[in-house]
């Protein structure tokens, strides 16, 4: 059993370190499009000033 878990758990994070990085950079801007309404009325203010 361990033998069958040990390339799963080498393949998932390296998979994320290799996925996440491009899905981040294929939504640009739009990564933020689902934050709460309080985060973006923060970061809104942060630019501002």
């Amino acid at each position: 059993m361990a033998l069958s878990i040990m390339p799963a758990v080498a393949f998932v994070p390296a998979a994320t370190l290799r996925l996440l990085p491009a899905v981040l950079g294929r939504l640009g801007h739009e990564v933020n499009a689902a934050a709460p309404p309080w985060t973006r009325r923060n970061a809104d203010r942060a630019g501002a000033s």
